[in-house]
């Protein structure tokens, strides 16, 4: 799989450590923020890089990582097409990608750990969106079933 990956100096070593796992499984990942922890780039930029590479169809998904995953978070989910979760889980990373169909995680470098990072990485990027859930939940998912409770009166009969 493609990934495109953004760094700013809260999340450099989160990042090179992420980045190096998934290149070790196989993923082509490009980064495009940070590339040298001496030479400092804003946040904001390796986040706008890193939505043109996804947004072009160049990348499948994107990781983003700043020192809480917030900031990343907040600025990617203003672009169209975009849907950015901050992750500090496992389970919110496979949720945010199974139910929400999230195509960014983005992450926080003081706040999630090396090893964790890299499970989160590794679920958000395998799990497929929609994935095991129910022809009903499905319509619902993808905006096909307009009516919330038609869909909440069908889910508990």
């Amino acid at each position: 799989m493609k990934i495109v990956i953004a760094a700013d100096k809260g999340g450099f070593d989160l990042k090179e450590i992420v980045m190096a796992h998934l290149r070790a499984k196989g993923h082509e990942v490009v980064d495009v923020g940070m590339t040298d922890k001496n030479v400092f780039k804003w946040w904001h930029e390796g986040c706008e890089d890193a939505l043109k590479v996804l947004k072009a169809g160049d990348a499948e998904n994107a990781i983003l990582i700043c020192g809480s995953g917030a900031g990343m978070a907040m600025l990617a989910n203003k672009h169209e097409g975009v849907f950015a979760v901050a992750c500090e889980s496992t389970y919110t990373a496979r949720l945010a990608k199974q139910f929400l169909g999230a195509n960014v995680l983005t992450m926080g470098g003081y706040v999630v750990g090396q090893g964790q990072g890299c499970m989160i990485a590794d679920t958000f990027i395998e799990t497929k969106f929609a994935e095991g859930e129910t022809p009903e939940r499905v319509e619902y998912l993808t905006g096909q079933l307009n009516d919330l409770r038609e869909m909440d009166r069908k889910c508990f009969e």
